[in-house]
């Protein structure tokens, strides 16, 4: 189905045109209203609804419902995209159709969106864009801005409208930057991480593993590494997270007032070398991690875009060699976010002061640094807390904030090569991260930023914490998913803190697999469900290598504001269910999660249905008039739940199959209804059936499950392929690949040979509980499992057939 329309309006600042006079600017602010975006949402005839993607804290942004649509968009908390629905009054069911409408700055401006400000003289009704000018000088660019507005007439388009929008942004950024049009075919796919990106493989992180706040020394990483080799875990890369930086005691509040939280946040940056009290260089951390931990390839630290929590102290050896400026800090800028005790920015009076290198003299600190550490044997680093500079204050302030990320960005290019897997941006949900140059891929030449989705895993202080961590990631991702972002999840934990309910996300993601186990607490189930070796013997995560997962499309925008209809609420309600297509394979995977909320817990009630089956094969929506023209091939496809709703060993009862047969319409016909209790999650698989037939003229169905003892199952094959007798598969990792059959004969096993690399195996079949039939009544389904092992056959995979005789 074509889109409805893309629309596509600029705006400049400074403004020049006659008709600008409603714009309300100050020397480096200015705004403007939306006529044509109001003049869409005015209408009478139904009801909008939606979502914004608000930044309602320093550094994160995060999805919030607007169950009045625009009129519930908040006047001073900035939104960077604003995804609505239009649904009839007399049946919320039924959407007259969605719009995007995204904000997009050029690299002289930062922009954003919000309601209209009662002070300003801004209707209340309306919808404005907030430009903020990032450069002293005029720009090629000349400060412009867009609005990029996507419509289409069907809520299951949801994610084909934001990647056009995404598209159409990326499209007229590069025409403002390179001064000429740039056609859509023009653009370049970002590109991923490599496969030698430290961030690939296994991953180690000291944060929660030592204890939160707790600064690491020689004694406890010595003991957290020694219990990390009893438990074998192989370990590819080692975080050294906060607490090794060396120092000084700062307050940046200009009354004196000293940071409510964590007494770590009341410090400045001293040097680049490591804080006395953790017993070793940097150098020397490197060789007790590679001493005591061999599969450890790579190390890396942490550090803040400013240098450390406060910026770098003005008495430091650094403020002499660098050229260390003063900047103001302004709480104005960001005036939505509370500025509040425990809040990393937090300024009692809304003003203070950091040091940071001027702009001209950002790259050189960034790169000394990152040079020194090369010389220890770092080799990657997690830059924290880039937001918050989004509080520098002024034209100048704001050239501070480019230059640091700018300066950061190129060094770790030129020290470690060019590679953007060697930087986690982490807390940089900002303007520049999701609305300008660098999420559009134009600051990275088309490279994707390994850029952390949410907020920290496992906050104590936050009420449903695991909820909203599961929630906002799968819902972020709608937008994330089409940025030049590889988005993160943040580390977990095996043996704590719901271990599968959070490694199943992580299985779902392209970002770093880094646990942050405490000493001995590890549970090895979890880690071989996220493992695997390929015929090499090199260890993979087994992860979604492309895109995350993203929410049923159909399931998007909530049928009401009520509890049971919310993903985050009181009582019993619907499932947070996401889905990754690997469409080369004609498959998904689905996942489920019960978030409900932690004080009024309830329990998880769904079904899936034919329509969530489309949305996680990503089939596109076909108009009523092109159905005929466009009619799909008759598929018949399986829905396998795998049974993790108790979690590990997974007991033989909770296995279920469901039989689609012709996979055509996008209905509400139930195909499986599952419950989930408080913090249980669950892994359906959709993959197609081909029917082969015996010699005897027997037909037997067949479907390709991935691997079936790792939680991501399907990026376990590269490729799946079929003739009238066989079926083969591609995989590229060792463990056991599963399949579904469905024939009328039990046992089948009787009828079936399969072979590995040419050479027959023995196989497990166990029956599975069919709980849809189609048009045989007596066919059976059955779970068959084959062992995939060391090999000495050659080649890059394991080439399994699974032939009907």
């Amino acid at each position: 189905m074509p889109l409805t329309t893309v629309d596509i309006h600029e705006f400049t600042f400074p403004s020049t045109s006659s008709n600008d006079t409603n714009a309300s600017r100050n020397t480096d602010l200015a705004s403007f209203p939306i006529p044509a975006v109001d003049a869409l949402f005015s209408t009478t005839d139904g009801e909008w609804s939606g979502w914004t993607y608000d930044r309602p804290r320093t550094t994160w942004i995060e999805n919030r419902l607007l169950p009045h649509g625009i009129a519930d968009v908040d006047p001073y908390i900035a939104s960077h995209l604003l995804l609505l629905t239009h649904r009839q009054t007399t049946d919320p069911a039924e959407s007259k159709g969605i719009v995007a409408v995204y904000p997009v700055g050029s690299t002289s401006v930062h922009v954003t969106l919000s309601a209209g400000r009662k002070e300003q003289n801004e209707p209340s009704n309306g919808l404005y864009i907030r430009l903020r000018k990032i450069v002293a000088s005029e720009p090629a660019a000349g400060g412009k801005a867009c609005v990029v507005v996507v419509r289409a007439d069907s809520e299951r388009e949801v994610h084909r409208v934001v990647a056009r929008a995404v598209e159409e942004a990326r499209v007229w950024l590069r025409g403002v930057e390179e001064g000429h049009k740039v056609e859509r075919e023009e653009l370049r796919p970002f590109k991923g991480l490599e496969e030698t990106s430290p961030l690939q493989g296994l991953g180690f992180c000291t944060w929660s593993s030592i204890g939160e706040g707790v600064k690491p020394t020689t004694q406890n990483l010595t003991q957290l590494l020694t219990s990390l080799s009893d438990a074998a875990i192989p370990i590819r890369s080692f975080m050294l997270d906060d607490g090794w930086l060396s120092t000084r005691h700062y307050i940046d509040s200009d009354d004196g007032t000293e940071h409510g939280g964590q007494s770590g946040w009341n410090a400045a940056l001293w040097a680049f070398e490591a804080d006395p009290g953790l017993g070793t260089s940097i150098g020397g951390v490197v060789k007790v991690v590679k001493e005591l931990l061999p599969s450890v390839r790579d190390v890396g630290v942490w550090m803040t875009l400013e240098g450390y929590w406060k910026s770098i102290h003005p008495d430091s050896p650094l403020a002499r060699k660098y050229r260390i400026e003063r900047y103001e800090l302004d709480r104005s800028y960001m005036p939505g976010i509370t500025n509040e005790p425990g809040s990393v920015t937090h300024l009692p009076t809304g003003h203070g002061v950091w040091y940071l290198p001027h702009p001209d003299d950002a790259f050189r600190f960034w790169r000394d640094w990152f040079a020194y550490l090369k010389e220890q044997g770092i080799t990657w680093v997690k830059v924290d807390n880039q937001a918050s500079l989004s509080f520098l204050a002024g034209v100048q302030g704001a050239e501070a904030h480019t230059g640091m990320w700018q300066g950061m960005t190129r060094a770790a290019r030129d020290v470690w090569g060019d590679d953007t897997g060697r930087v986690i941006y982490c807390m940089s949900h900002s303007e520049r991260m999701f609305n300008g140059d660098a999420a559009l891929g134009v600051a990275t030449q088309d490279r994707k930023l390994v850029v952390r989705n949410s907020d920290d895993f496992g906050l104590g202080w936050r009420h449903n914490a695991h909820q909203l961590h599961i929630y906002h990631n799968i819902y972020q991702s709608i937008l994330t998913s089409h940025l030049a972002h590889v988005p993160d999840a943040d580390m977990f934990m095996t043996r704590a803190q719901y271990p599968l309910y959070h490694a199943l996300l992580r299985a779902l993601f392209p970002g770093p697999m880094l646990l942050s186990d405490k000493q001995g607490e590890h549970d090895q189930a979890i880690i071989t469900s996220l493992l695997a070796k390929d015929k090499k013997g090199n260890i993979h995560v087994v992860k979604s290598m492309d895109t995350p997962a993203r929410p049923l499309a159909n399931r998007v925008f909530p049928r009401s504001s009520r509890d049971e209809d919310l993903p985050v609420a009181n009582g019993d309600g619907k499932a947070v269910l996401a889905a990754v297509a690997y469409r080369d394979l004609h498959a998904a995977t689905i996942a489920a999660w019960n978030t409900r909320d932690r004080d009024h817990p309830g329990v998880t009630k769904d079904t899936l249905t034919r329509m969530d089956i489309l949305d996680a094969l990503e089939v596109p929506v076909v108009s009523e008039k092109d159905k005929d023209a466009n009619k799909a091939p008759e598929k018949s496809y399986i829905l396998y739940r795998h049974g993790y709703a108790n979690g590990l060993p997974i007991p033989d009862d909770l296995r279920q199959v469901a039989l689609i047969e012709p996979l055509q319409e996008a209905t509400d016909d139930a195909l499986l209804s599952f419950t989930l209790e408080h913090t249980t999650c669950e892994v359906f698989t959709v993959s197609e059936l081909y029917a082969l037939s015996g010699s005897d003229g027997r037909k037997v169905g067949v479907a390709a499950l991935g691997s079936v003892d790792k939680l991501a199952g399907l990026s376990g094959l590269k490729s799946v392929d079929s003739t009238n007798e066989s079926v083969t598969c591609e995989a590229i990792y060792d463990g056991r690949l599963g399949f579904i059959v469905t024939c009328s004969r039990e046992p089948p096993d009787e009828g079936l040979h399969i072979s590995v690399d040419g050479q027959e195996v023995a196989f497990d079949c166990m029956p599975v509980e069919m709980v849809r039939e189609g048009g045989e009544q007596d066919l059976k389904a059955f779970l068959v499992s084959v062992p995939i092992e060391d090999s000495t056959a050659g080649g890059e995979s394991w080439m399994v057939k699974i032939h009907v005789v």
